[in-house]
């Protein structure tokens, strides 16, 4: 006999990528930031490696890889702050992928938990719920700022299940990237959906996803199907 699968309680997204295709935007502004201190990398190498990140863990590694050791802590903070106001400034809307809406908005009412565990600041994250209209839809987010470890190490979705008061392997993860996907297999959630958005897709099936979805509107229905059967 297989080995059932606990009830999903709860479905957790990564947000950059994975909801709205902010990476290429964010990229460009922390190579940017990034060159203004002699840092020099080129896009292809970043979006390869770093898109992982959060900006000042992307700092750090960046600066670390290239000139070998990694810019000062308080050089990376005033980077942090600098990269967040550029990209504020220059994104004029909050461009969701097709299908981003009506996919978290469909989850509560059928019975799910959601939270965002992001590579992101919570300020951030809270600052694209409120302009994409989505913050009624979500009960929990994890930033970079709420954790001491970051992607790929599991941390973020082990903090958002503890604020969504649900185990692990009751919840579903949704990621672009292989590191993010490992972070979520790596905490233990039942199901990892990776999502084809960042070119990542061969890395995601030979590594941590359950399985990749070609689309939010396939994988709404994917996670639908999840329902527990009312008795």
């Amino acid at each position: 006999m297989s080995e059932s699968r606990p009830s999903i309680r709860a479905v957790l997204f990564d947000l950059d990528g994975t909801l709205w295709p902010s990476d290429p935007a964010h990229a460009a502004v922390n190579l940017e930031v990034l060159a203004r201190r002699g840092v020099e990398m080129s896009t292809e190498a970043y979006e390869a490696d770093y898109t992982v990140y959060g900006d000042r863990d992307a700092f750090y590694h960046v600066s670390k890889d290239v000139k070998g050791e990694p810019l000062p802590a308080d050089v990376i903070g005033e980077m942090e702050s600098e990269a967040e106001q550029l990209f504020w400034d220059r994104m004029d809307d909050i461009p969701l992928y097709d299908g981003a809406e009506e996919l978290v908005r469909s989850l509560r009412p059928a019975g799910f938990l959601v939270a965002i565990a992001s590579g992101s600041r919570t300020a951030q994250i809270a600052r694209f719920l409120d302009l994409s209209g989505l913050a009624d839809a979500v009960d929990a987010y994890v930033g970079a700022d709420d954790t001491d470890e970051h992607k790929p190490n599991p941390a973020p979705y082990l903090e958002a299940c503890k604020r969504l008061g649900v185990e692990a392997p009751s919840t579903v993860a949704i990621e672009d990237t292989v590191g993010g996907a490992t972070a979520a297999r790596d905490a233990g959630c039942s199901i990892v959906y990776g999502l084809p958005f960042t070119n990542a897709t061969q890395g995601l099936l030979d590594g941590p996803a359950t399985c990749v979805v070609g689309s939010l509107p396939k994988l709404r229905a994917a996670l639908l199907a999840l329902r527990t059967p009312v008795a």
